[in-house]
Formats: C-alpha cells, sequence, structure tokens
C-alpha cells in the first residue's frame, strides 16, 4: 500500500505542475494514471469483498456533471476593415476550482472513482420507479449536462430500476405524492414519523434500498444525512438493513482516494479544454444565466525577443497607442511620461532628468538621420512641422505666419 501511496502522489503532483504545459495526449495519459491509481485501493478492496449495488440518487447524478462548457473571447476584429465582430470558441470547464473548500467539491471528487469503479464492474449503480419519476420532471441538462463539451462522469453507465417505472402524465408531483401518501409498508412509515414531511419521497429511497437489500443509498444531501442521523438516536427508528452514505462515506468504506476533477478534464475531449478556470462561485451555470464568457489572459502587444536574446533581462513595456504628454518631476529630477496602451489604459514611466535628456538627444539624432518632419518648436501649438533637410534651404512659414499671409 506504501507503494500505491508514493505513485498516487508523484502523479497527482506532475498533473499539477504540467497542466497547462504539455500536449494534450500527454495530459489525458496522466489522467488516467492518476484515475487509476486513485481506484487502485478500492478495486483491490472490492474484489475480495465482491461487486457491491447501490441505489444513486438524483442529487449525486447531478453534481455527476463535474465540467460544463464555456465561451472563449478572442476579441473583435474588424470585418471589412468597419464592423467589429465578437470573436472566441467554445471550450470546456471545470466546475470547480482545484483549490475549492467548498463541502459539495469534497464530495464531488468521490463521485469520479465512484463512477470509475462502476465502469468497471466493482460497483453497480442502480435507480428505482420514484428516482425515475423524481428525475423526469426536472430538466434532462441537470443529470447530463447542457453543454456540447459538458463531462459527466456517470455517462454510458447503465442503471437499472430495482422495481419497474411509473409513468405519470398528468401533474407528475402529485402523482408521485399520492402513492407515497397511500403506502404504509415499513420501514417507510416509521421513517416518514421521523424526518422532516419535506423529507417522504427521500424516506421512499431509503425503504427501496433497504427492501432490495443494496449496499447503501448514495446521495449528497446534507440536510437529509443529518436529519437522518438524529432521528436514528430515537427509539422508534427502525431497524434497517441499508446506509444513507454520503460519497466521502461511501470512499471510507471502501477506502477509495479522492480524485481532483481537473485531473480528468481531458477525458474524452475533442475540442479546446481550460483545466486552469472554472465557473463562477463554484457552482453549475444555469441554463438562464447562458454560456459563462471569459476573456484570454492578456498578451504582451510588443514584439517577443529574438531567440538568442530569449534570457534577457530586458523588461518589455505595453505598445503605446497614445501619448498623453510628458512633465517635470520632483523638483525638475525627473519626467514623467504618461501614455496609453492598446487596451486602453493608462500608463506612466518615470525618468530621471539626466535620463530623460539622453533619450531626447537619441530621438533627435533619429529624427535627422530619417529627416522625419518635426516641430522646430513643440511648445507652439501652431507650428508646422518641419524637416531637417528644409532647415537650410530658406525660412520656412509657421501656421502662424501663413495666417497674416
Amino acid at each position: 500500500m506504501g507503494r500505491i501511496s508514493s505513485s498516487y502522489e508523484q502523479v497527482r503532483h506532475r498533473i499539477l505542475l504540467l497542466r497547462n504545459t504539455v500536449s494534450i495526449h500527454y495530459k489525458k495519459i496522466l489522467g488516467r494514471a492518476y484515475v487509476r491509481l486513485s481506484i487502485l485501493q478500492a478495486e483491490m478492496h472490492l474484489r475480495k469483498i465482491g461487486p457491491i449495488k447501490v441505489l444513486i440518487d438524483n442529487s449525486a447524478l447531478g453534481h455527476g456533471v463535474t465540467h460544463e462548457t464555456a465561451w472563449m473571447n478572442t476579441g473583435k476584429p474588424l470585418w471589412g476593415g468597419q464592423i467589429s465582430v465578437d470573436t472566441g470558441y467554445s471550450t470546456r470547464i471545470p466546475v470547480h476550482a482545484p483549490d475549492s473548500s467548498d463541502r459539495i467539491y469534497r464530495e464531488v471528487t468521490y463521485l469520479v472513482g465512484i463512477a470509475e469503479l462502476a465502469k468497471r464492474g466493482h460497483i453497480e449503480l442502480v435507480t428505482s420507479a420514484e428516482l425515475r419519476a423524481e428525475s423526469w420532471r426536472q430538466p434532462i441538462g441537470r443529470f447530463r449536462g447542457y453543454g456540447m463539451q459538458d463531462l459527466n462522469v456517470f455517462d454510458g453507465i447503465h442503471m437499472p430500476s430495482v422495481d419497474g417505472h411509473h409513468f405519470d402524465a398528468i401533474d407528475p408531483k402529485a402523482a408521485q405524492q399520492a402513492r407515497l401518501a397511500e403506502s404504509q409498508a415499513e420501514p417507510f412509515a416509521a421513517l416518514i414519523r421521523l424526518l422532516p414531511r419535506k423529507s417522504n419521497l427521500d424516506a421512499w429511497h431509503i425503504h427501496t434500498a433497504h427492501k432490495h437489500d443494496l449496499y447503501c443509498f448514495l446521495a449528497v444531501d446534507f440536510p437529509l444525512a443529518d436529519n437522518l442521523r438524529r432521528a436514528s438516536q430515537c427509539k422508534e427508528f427502525p431497524q434497517l438493513d441499508t446506509k444513507l452514505m454520503l460519497p466521502s462515506e461511501l470512499a471510507a468504506a471502501i477506502q477509495l482516494r479522492p480524485i481532483k476533477t481537473f485531473a480528468i478534464s481531458y477525458q474524452d475531449a475533442s475540442w479546446f479544454v481550460h483545466p486552469e478556470l472554472s465557473s463562477p462561485d463554484n457552482k453549475r451555470t444555469s441554463p438562464r444565466q447562458g454560456t459563462i464568457h471569459f476573456n484570454p489572459p492578456e498578451q504582451s502587444d510588443m514584439p517577443e525577443p529574438e531567440p538568442e536574446k530569449a534570457n534577457s533581462s530586458i523588461n518589455i513595456l505595453p505598445t503605446v497607442r497614445e501619448m498623453l504628454g510628458a512633465g517635470a518631476k520632483y523638483g525638475h529630477k525627473a519626467v514623467g511620461i504618461q501614455y496609453k496602451d492598446k487596451s486602453g489604459r493608462t500608463h506612466q514611466l518615470d525618468m530621471a532628468m539626466g535620463d530623460a535628456m539622453y533619450l531626447l538627444s537619441i530621438l533627435k539624432g533619429i529624427q535627422l538621420s530619417l529627416d522625419i518632419p518635426f516641430p522646430d518648436d513643440p511648445r507652439d501649438p501652431n507650428a508646422t512641422p518641419i524637416r531637417p533637410s528644409d532647415v537650410n534651404k530658406g525660412s520656412v512659414p509657421t501656421a502662424g505666419s501663413a495666417d497674416k499671409n
């Protein structure tokens, strides 16, 4: 077991280090290796005791959608040189940030391994007639994902019903509640007396797991877990042959390690993936909110250094779009130069007065060498730009003198 733990930590650490630098193919290999090592100990345990059958709640299925589809903006280029057009691409992002401390995320990290064990035949996930009737009242995307690039860890797993189906065509919620109200079966009747009234459906699911001798009823429902724990202290609490379990509790029972969801970001991916991003507030986005939009990390506006200068310590500043001006600072000991970059943000570059004058002399030399027109006196708003080559050809009229003529 010590060797497994060491390998697991090594792969996990490498994924953290290389998640944004290696090729997609290598990321897929690393992700599969991480998942395989994470479930290995649980797999060995379940081989000894045999496969277990678990009734899975819709709350767990909903949290099985670990990644969703987002839109990465790439700017607004001009179409035909006149009309700005929004451009970008669709991408997959994790719902939760890898360093999230959210209680839900802790449970989700175990759902990944539970789903993988189910795909390998060590856990049989099943549903029931009432669970299906409950899910059919919900948007289908809640349990499968709304976007084309959403990732559902339970995708492809067959989950048979242990007790058939119910098809409620008219007012399905009322029809379901009516069925439950008519039942006096135990331990359901005892459970609904001890649990809050709104938990009668959950009481039926626990009853179903008990009746069909299932290992547990798996749910991501903290209030239900707390209420059932308090109810179990009562003398009237029925004897159950099953348990309500959170994913973390099932994982502890079968020796399953957590799996960070960013590590499976490239699973079955055929398009762009951004595992370093996550959904706002670490929650799935409602269809009413629409697709999440992200702006890519800002790139330098200046050209990259030449390859032979790749190790240069030169700090390249953003490209100037508009000069705002310059002025003396610190008691005429320095010059402050202000400008806007291409994105419209304002910057200020402070230079010692001597350095500024030296820069001025360099620029003046460039002007003379390239014969660039420039006002003889930049302080005069009416001054006319003059080429250095024209200075010796005679008097060049200024804007002011031209008006007088």
